[in-house]
Order: C-alpha cells, then sequence, then structure tokens
C-alpha cells in the first residue's frame, strides 16, 4: 500500500505547480480541500482505464482534492486549461489522515472509482484488492471494509451525479480564483 498526500509529491511528472489548501465543512464533517494547478510537466498523461481516452495531466490543468475526516474516499477532479472537468477519480482508503493541515495524506486501498463528465461511473483494480488480500498485504476486515466503501460511494453517486458535480466545479471556481491572486502560495 502506498501513502499519497494531498500535495501530490510522487507525481513527479509535475515539475512546477501551484498549490492552495484551506478548510471545509460538509454534512458536519470536517475536511480538506486543494487546488493544483500544473504549471510545468515532463510529459502530458492520458489514461485510458475505462475504455476512454481521457488526459490528466497538462500545463495549465488543476486537480481539485477533497479528503473528509473519518472518511474512506479521497477525491480528486481533474480539469482542464479551460476549466471543463474531465473526470472525477476516488480513491477508496485506509481512512484520510488531517494531522497535517496543510498536507493531508491518505493509505490507499487499491480500489478506485472514476465518474466521467458524462456521469458513466466504473470500479477500477479490483484485481489488485483481491491480490492483497491474497498475498497477505490487507486483513479480510480491511478487504470488507474497503468494498463496502466502494459499494457506499458508487450508490451514493449514482443518485448524486449533479449535485457532486455542481460542488466540484463550485469549489474548482473559488480555489482558482484565490490560488491566483495569491502571489505567496506555492
Amino acid at each position: 500500500m502506498s501513502i499519497k498526500d494531498m500535495r501530490r509529491s510522487d507525481w513527479t511528472q509535475i515539475i512546477k505547480r501551484k498549490y492552495i489548501s484551506r478548510e471545509i465543512t460538509s454534512n458536519g464533517i470536517s475536511g480538506r480541500e486543494s487546488l493544483i494547478a500544473i504549471q510545468e510537466i515532463t510529459a502530458p498523461l492520458t489514461v485510458t482505464s475505462t475504455g476512454k481516452a481521457v488526459k490528466i495531466v497538462e500545463v495549465g490543468y488543476c486537480w481539485l482534492q477533497t479528503a473528509l475526516k473519518d472518511s474512506r474516499v479521497w477525491m480528486t477532479v481533474m480539469f482542464d486549461e479551460q476549466g471543463k472537468l474531465l473526470q472525477l477519480y476516488f480513491d477508496i482508503t485506509a481512512g484520510n489522515c488531517l494531522d497535517n493541515p496543510d498536507n493531508p495524506c491518505f493509505r490507499d486501498m487499491y480500489l478506485d472509482v472514476v465518474m466521467h463528465d458524462d456521469g458513466e461511473i466504473f470500479i477500477l483494480d479490483q484485481d489488485e484488492l483481491d491480490e492483497a488480500l491474497n498475498t497477505g498485504k490487507i486483513t479480510q476486515d480491511e478487504y470488507n471494509q474497503t468494498t463496502e466503501a466502494c459499494r457506499n460511494l458508487t450508490d451514493y453517486l449514482a443518485g448524486n451525479k449533479e449535485s457532486v458535480i455542481a460542488y466540484c466545479c463550485r469549489s474548482y471556481k473559488e480555489l482558482r480564483k484565490a490560488l491566483f491572486q495569491n502571489k505567496h502560495q506555492a
């Protein structure tokens, strides 16, 4: 299992970025939300994990991330240079750690959910989760919690696509405006 952080330090493909984060509260649950504006890269990145090619890394693109306390879901939303929402990507986690408010992190539990801009929902990497269980990297309890979190998320998304997309677009606009007005963010 890997540990990933909100600044996306592990993405060496992104050479230069601007970053801003803020505290949020959603339905009485606190968390953090951030925006990464990609300014310089080694190369663009296009993914084709759901039968649809989607470019997710390019100069001018932005990633909105949301992590709620006591949640097993970490949301990353990719926007192109024009501000068009490309896809929503959800990591199912072992829990989100918000101890460092400037750079929260999570332990990845292999299973992911993608929702394209047209509302199609896909579950990714079930095979990786199964292999982690079969090789003893995770316990049966962790497996069960991960699949339950995935099922709860996909059920929620199926009934709330429009409101989730509207929330993401609103947060993106607010954070982008704040990021480019504040000259001291790195």
